[in-house]
């Protein structure tokens, strides 16, 4: 299909490099005046794709996943950016597209800046240039990162406001949109959640009051008052719960303040947030308008902080994240106070709870599970499928993680020939020493961080090839396996979910389908 598929891309590290030249704008006139000039391009259809406010080093990016989507279906024939590093800032990514799953798909990638067209390149130098190119890349995004890490937190120690959405009782000021103003609808309510947990109102039951009067959830609130959905959430996200309730009345926002230095990422783009210590978090008091007043909220904060529960010492039941209420469909929450058992949370706060489950004890659920499993097996019910398919996967993470572990060793050698030929020129005398210095320091900084990179795939591949898909336990016999007891690994390869409902009737959906 002759359609070209041109792709931009903006992230908060063009913001903070104040490099014209990346704009949205400066890169589709780039681009298409490239293919302009170009007498075969110009004859094909042009689709753009783009994403604002993305990292490079993720590829999970909307415009990048809907590209991506295109080249699984050949709907396109050509992709066209300004440069290698608005499509991947990561080296090996990168460098997967352009030399295999690229050209396997018969899709020419352009880079204009680059001088890079695949249609060109025929093996050998240029892609050692692309790989090159990429791994400076990667050091860039790392360096980058640390620069838009300090200029955020500037900027939020200055009281402004940078996360992508307004919360709760709040909305972006239309003529500065890192100042907050209050939005009377939402702030009524969080005014309210803090009013009846101060006068001594459950937590349970301010959700369950909400739930009934049918009060937005923060995720429709700022869904409908944006025109879009920030959160990912489930069959039943649309409803309050203790949990939301909880997170509101200890949101230090709502009293005005910023709390700077709470988390970071282990990688750049590797998404989620690791929490500092909180001792080492800064509060700035006043730094945005104060939904709720001064005694009120050192009030609720008292109380919530005496509130708060120890932290659990006891094991994850292995069954924990695999039970589901069949009323509500919530995942039941599991306790060892007493009598060890699984109860349905939401009946403390749903509008109607009355087809809820109040407990079921979790060691009959651990005999029932199991003798249903027996029973699969005894009926030969897709248990040689499950320990294939198993298998397969298996096969296939290894085969994904020695590809990337020769990857790396191609890198490493890479750089090693070329702090070899560096040092070389040096010697003959046609680099200068302040060139070659500069040249074998970041060599150096490249080699240390991909051995160390190195070292971490070689022990995954290692530890993958000597894990088995048959759990521990699985003991083979001419008609069937046995299973003596379970464990998490069996329930995680056989089950998918189980459904309790309030007359304790049990269903199972099975990780593999039935054959009956």
């Amino acid at each position: 299909m002759n359609r070209i598929a041109i792709y931009l891309r903006l992230s908060k590290e063009d913001e903070f490099a104040s490099d014209e030249s990346n704009s949205i704008t400066n890169q589709r006139e780039l681009i298409l005046s490239y293919i302009r000039k170009d007498k075969t391009l110009r004859k094909m259809e042009v689709i753009e794709l783009k994403d604002d406010g993305y990292s490079g080093k993720n590829m999970n990016r909307p415009g990048m996943q809907q590209l991506l989507e295109m080249v699984r279906h050949q709907q396109i024939s050509v992709i066209i950016v300004k440069d290698m590093s608005r499509f991947s800032r990561d080296y090996l990514v990168l460098g997967q597209y352009t030399e295999q799953i690229l050209p396997f798909m018969g899709i020419r990638f352009i880079a204009i800046n680059d001088s890079y067209d695949s249609e060109e390149c025929t093996g050998g130098v240029g892609e050692i240039d692309v790989a090159f190119k990429a791994l400076l890349y990667d050091f860039y995004s790392e360096d980058m990162s640390q620069k838009i890490k300090s200029a955020l937190m500037v900027r939020k120690r200055e009281g402004r406001f940078m996360n992508v959405y307004a919360p709760y009782g709040y909305r972006k000021c239309a003529d500065d949109r890192h100042k907050l103003e209050i939005e009377p609808e939402g702030a009524a309510v969080i005014r309210r959640i803090y009013s009846d947990y101060a006068s001594g109102l459950g937590i349970n039951k301010i959700a369950q009051n909400l739930n009934i009067e049918g009060v937005k959830t923060p995720a429709d609130y700022v869904r409908d008052r944006d025109g879009r959905d920030y959160f990912r959430r489930g069959n039943n996200g649309n409803t309050w719960s203790s949990y939301a309730v909880s997170r509101i009345l200890r949101n230090d926002i709502f009293g005005g303040i910023a709390t700077v230095h709470k988390y970071h990422t282990r990688r750049v783009g590797g998404g989620g947030g690791v929490p500092y210590p909180k001792e080492t978090w800064e509060r700035i008091e006043g730094a945005f308008p104060a939904l709720i007043d001064k005694e009120t909220f050192e009030k609720v904060r008292a109380k919530t902080n005496s509130h708060r529960h120890q932290q659990r010492t006891a094991e994850r039941h292995m069954l924990q994240g695999k039970i589901y209420c069949g009323n509500c469909g919530y995942a039941m929450a599991h306790t060892n106070a007493g009598r060890h058992s699984f109860f349905c949370s939401q009946r403390f706060t749903a509008a109607d709870p009355t087809g809820c489950v109040k407990s079921i004890n979790d060691s009959i659920l651990e005999e029932i599970l199991l003798e249903l499993i027996r029973e699969k097996i005894r009926n030969r019910i897709g248990m040689e499928d499950v320990i294939r398919e198993e298998e397969a996967k298996r096969k296939g993470k290894i085969s994904e993680a020695r590809s990337r572990r020769h990857s790396l060793e191609e890198s490493v050698a890479k750089i090693e020939a070329d702090l070899f030929h560096a040092y070389e020129a040096y010697r003959e005398g046609t680099t200068e020493k302040e060139t070659y210095l500069e040249q074998k320091e970041t060599y150096e900084q490249m080699l240390e961080r991909l051995k160390e990179n190195l070292e971490k795939q070689v022990q995954a591949v290692e530890r993958m090839e000597n894990e088995s898909p048959v759990p521990e336990g699985w003991t083979p016999d001419s008609e069937y396996l046995q299973i003596e007891a379970l464990d998490r690994t069996i329930i995680e390869l056989l089950i998918c979910r189980v459904l309790v409902y309030r007359d304790y009737r049990i269903e199972v959906i099975w990780n593999f389908k039935n054959e009956e």
